[in-house]
């Protein structure tokens, strides 16, 4: 039999987390899934915990570990695009998790039923200090929750967060070149748009999907790298001339809402810690906000 679906996770450093994600995939109901792993230069135990998963492997599932020199979470991304096999492909981060064993299977049969070329649910947020799982949203995060089973039309949802918790047709990935952009940060939203603005629909699920695990992830190691700092900025102000362009103005309001939370964040972390590095990127911030 074909395979059913092509889980691309990437792994960089990520040894803590890989026994939680992996054991989310391999008890997956969906049979005939493909999973992908793609070591993106460890410098920990991380390619040695991939391969010693291999024994746990079921039958009804193909398992791949692939290693790269450290080119960054994108390039792995699309090698895990390249050499799938999948009539769909996802994608897992390996600090996060599925939340239930049926997951990939309510997407793959809602895909195929409604003949659709993306197919998604709900997120949630697991916060590692308290143990909680959040699936409640608010404000310009709503659009992270589905209420019903629908065919709905990109242009009314105008969204660019949460990818993960979609699947997406191979072969119309391919047909449109549709790979994540090489930015140090940022390259999940200009992915997500990219794929839904050229799908037009997409159909949703009230279930949650996928599970996001937040608290470990922080900003300090972001404003110590320019680049990464300038590539957030690069890929939301392409977003924002793209919605400018294409009459997305929900999509641009919302842009405009994270190239704010994102200078307040930096500043915030940068006020911490006195230095002339910081005070150098202070003001390349005030320029960027400026412009």
């Amino acid at each position: 039999m074909s395979t059913t679906i092509s889980v691309i996770i990437p792994c960089f450093n990520a040894e803590n987390f890989l026994d939680e994600c992996l054991t989310s995939v391999l008890c997956q109901t969906l049979r005939n899934i493909e999973i992908i792993c793609i070591d993106d230069g460890s410098s920990d135990n991380t390619l040695d915990c991939l391969k010693s998963f291999e024994p746990r492997v079921p039958p009804t599932i193909s398992y791949k570990v692939l290693s790269q020199k450290n080119s960054g979470v994108s390039a792995a991304r699309n090698l895990g695009i390249d050499v799938a096999t999948g009539s769909f492909v996802c994608f897992l981060d390996p600090d996060d998790y599925y939340p239930s064993p049926n997951v990939l299977e309510k997407l793959y049969e809602a895909a195929n039923n409604h003949n659709v070329l993306i197919c998604g649910g709900s997120f949630s947020r697991y916060l590692q200090k308290s143990k909680k799982i959040i699936t409640d949203f608010s404000g310009d995060y709503i659009n992270y929750k589905f209420s019903e089973f629908k065919k709905n039309n990109y242009s009314d949802y105008q969204y660019n967060y949460g990818f993960h918790r979609f699947v997406y047709k191979r072969d119309f990935l391919n047909e449109n070149n549709i790979r994540f952009p090489l930015l140090s940060r940022y390259q999940d939203p200009l992915f997500m748009v990219e794929a839904f603005f050229k799908a037009k629909y997409f159909f949703s699920i009230p279930d949650i999907t996928y599970v996001y695990r937040k608290e470990h992830r922080t900003t300090k190691q972001t404003f110590n790298n320019k680049k990464k700092i300038l590539d957030a900025f690069e890929g939301m102000n392409y977003l924002l001339n793209f919605a400018m362009k294409n009459n997305l103005e929900k999509l641009h309001h919302f842009v405009l809402n994270q190239q704010k939370e994102h200078i307040v964040s930096l500043v915030n972390e940068l006020e911490k810690v006195h230095s002339d590095h910081n005070l150098n990127i202070l003001n390349m911030l005030k320029k960027l906000w400026r412009s």
